[in-house]
């Protein structure tokens, strides 16, 4: 899905993703707690770019085939 988008669209994507995804858990983790739920806005963002910039560094296809490669030298 992600293989001919341009860079700067998909880190945007990402950006969001993860920041999506570090709301949800810090909701799911003051539910579980029993605690209440308060958006950290920077730690948010913070974690969205973070996620954002590092599948820049390593896309998802690349550590796919890494994974891959690391599973076939296993069989051998």
């Amino acid at each position: 899905m992600f293989k001919n988008m341009n860079k700067f669209t998909k880190a945007v994507i990402m950006f969001v993703i993860g920041c999506a995804a570090m709301a949800a858990v810090t909701w799911l983790a003051s539910v579980i707690k029993g605690t209440e739920f308060r958006i950290n806005w920077l730690y948010i963002t913070g974690m969205g770019v973070i996620i954002a910039v590092l599948d820049l560094v390593t896309p998802a296809e690349q550590r796919k085939k890494n994974r891959e490669k690391l599973k076939d030298s296993f069989k051998h």
